[in-house]
Protein backbone atom coordinates (compact mmCIF):
# COMPACT_ATOMS: atom_id res chain seq x y z
CA UNK A 1 0.00 0.00 0.00
CA UNK A 2 1.14 3.80 -0.54
CA UNK A 3 1.38 6.24 2.79
CA UNK A 4 -1.44 8.34 1.83
CA UNK A 5 -4.04 5.24 1.50
CA UNK A 6 -2.67 3.85 4.67
CA UNK A 7 -3.08 7.34 6.28
CA UNK A 8 -6.73 7.72 4.70
CA UNK A 9 -7.25 4.45 6.02
CA UNK A 10 -6.60 5.35 9.56
CA UNK A 11 -7.88 8.73 9.54
CA UNK A 12 -11.60 7.21 8.14
CA UNK A 13 -11.42 4.74 10.14
CA UNK A 14 -10.49 6.87 13.56
CA UNK A 15 -12.95 9.27 12.85
CA UNK A 16 -15.92 7.90 13.76
CA UNK A 17 -15.31 7.36 17.49
CA UNK A 18 -13.64 11.04 18.06
CA UNK A 19 -16.73 12.78 16.57
CA UNK A 20 -18.68 10.40 18.52
CA UNK A 21 -16.24 11.58 21.87
CA UNK A 22 -16.80 15.17 21.13
CA UNK A 23 -20.63 14.76 20.55
CA UNK A 24 -20.93 12.72 23.68
CA UNK A 25 -18.69 15.51 25.89
CA UNK A 26 -20.80 18.62 24.35
CA UNK A 27 -24.02 15.97 25.45
CA UNK A 28 -22.53 15.60 28.98
CA UNK A 29 -21.74 19.38 29.13
CA UNK A 30 -25.24 20.65 28.47
CA UNK A 31 -26.56 17.36 31.36
CA UNK A 32 -24.92 19.18 33.42
CA UNK A 33 -25.73 22.94 32.51
CA UNK A 34 -29.25 21.73 33.16
CA UNK A 35 -30.99 23.33 36.88
CA UNK A 36 -30.80 20.85 38.25
CA UNK A 37 -28.37 19.01 36.58
CA UNK A 38 -29.29 15.59 34.69
CA UNK A 39 -26.56 13.29 36.18
CA UNK A 40 -27.76 9.87 34.74
CA UNK A 41 -27.89 11.09 31.11
CA UNK A 42 -24.12 13.04 31.89
CA UNK A 43 -23.11 9.53 33.33
CA UNK A 44 -24.36 8.06 30.07
CA UNK A 45 -22.61 10.62 27.75
CA UNK A 46 -19.49 9.77 29.80
CA UNK A 47 -19.43 6.22 29.47
CA UNK A 48 -20.22 6.70 25.99
CA UNK A 49 -17.00 8.40 26.07
CA UNK A 50 -15.04 5.57 27.67
CA UNK A 51 -16.13 3.19 24.96
CA UNK A 52 -15.52 5.20 21.94
CA UNK A 53 -11.82 5.80 23.50
CA UNK A 54 -11.49 1.67 23.94
CA UNK A 55 -12.63 1.55 20.48
CA UNK A 56 -10.30 4.00 18.62
CA UNK A 57 -7.34 1.79 20.39
CA UNK A 58 -8.86 -1.18 18.93
CA UNK A 59 -9.01 0.19 15.48
CA UNK A 60 -5.57 1.66 15.70
CA UNK A 61 -4.46 -2.36 17.14
CA UNK A 62 -5.99 -3.74 14.05
CA UNK A 63 -4.80 -1.69 11.93
CA UNK A 64 -1.26 -1.95 13.58
CA UNK A 65 -1.83 -5.85 13.29
CA UNK A 66 -2.97 -5.67 9.70
CA UNK A 67 0.32 -3.87 8.60
CA UNK A 68 2.39 -5.70 10.52
CA UNK A 69 1.09 -8.98 8.91
CA UNK A 70 0.18 -10.33 12.46
CA UNK A 71 -2.76 -12.40 13.34
CA UNK A 72 -5.76 -10.53 13.74
CA UNK A 73 -7.77 -11.85 17.04
CA UNK A 74 -10.60 -13.86 16.91
CA UNK A 75 -13.05 -14.46 19.73
CA UNK A 76 -16.29 -15.82 20.19
CA UNK A 77 -18.70 -12.72 20.25
CA UNK A 78 -22.19 -12.23 20.52
CA UNK A 79 -23.82 -10.10 17.27
CA UNK A 80 -26.24 -9.11 19.28
CA UNK A 81 -24.09 -7.26 21.85
CA UNK A 82 -21.88 -5.85 19.55
CA UNK A 83 -24.95 -4.04 18.24
CA UNK A 84 -26.40 -2.84 21.01
CA UNK A 85 -22.89 -1.34 21.29
CA UNK A 86 -22.40 0.34 18.29
CA UNK A 87 -26.11 1.67 18.85
CA UNK A 88 -25.09 3.06 22.30
CA UNK A 89 -22.01 4.57 20.75
CA UNK A 90 -24.19 6.38 18.21
CA UNK A 91 -26.80 7.08 20.18
CA UNK A 92 -25.94 10.71 20.48
CA UNK A 93 -25.25 11.46 16.75
CA UNK A 94 -28.44 9.17 16.08
CA UNK A 95 -30.38 11.81 18.37
CA UNK A 96 -29.01 15.00 17.13
CA UNK A 97 -29.66 14.40 13.49
CA UNK A 98 -33.66 13.33 14.24
CA UNK A 99 -33.00 9.55 13.34
CA UNK A 100 -34.49 7.05 15.39
CA UNK A 101 -33.57 3.20 15.43
CA UNK A 102 -35.79 -0.04 16.01
CA UNK A 103 -33.60 -2.94 16.51
CA UNK A 104 -34.77 -6.61 15.91
CA UNK A 105 -33.28 -9.25 16.62
CA UNK A 106 -34.18 -12.68 16.62
CA UNK A 107 -34.05 -14.43 20.06
CA UNK A 108 -30.82 -16.74 21.04
CA UNK A 109 -28.93 -16.08 18.39
CA UNK A 110 -25.64 -18.27 18.47
CA UNK A 111 -22.01 -16.73 18.92
CA UNK A 112 -20.22 -16.76 16.03
CA UNK A 113 -16.22 -16.60 15.56
CA UNK A 114 -14.65 -13.18 14.28
CA UNK A 115 -12.51 -10.36 15.41
CA UNK A 116 -14.43 -7.74 17.93
CA UNK A 117 -13.34 -4.60 15.24
CA UNK A 118 -13.85 -5.63 12.29
CA UNK A 119 -17.69 -6.42 13.03
CA UNK A 120 -17.90 -3.23 14.51
CA UNK A 121 -16.77 -1.67 11.10
CA UNK A 122 -19.08 -3.93 9.22
CA UNK A 123 -22.04 -2.26 11.70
Amino acid sequence: MTLDVIVGSIAHEIKQPLTASVANGSAAGAFLAHNPPDLGQARVAMEDIAAQGMLAAQIIESIRTTLTGAAQRAAWISIDQRLRETLSLLRIELQTQGVAVQREMEPHLPSVWANKSQVFQVL
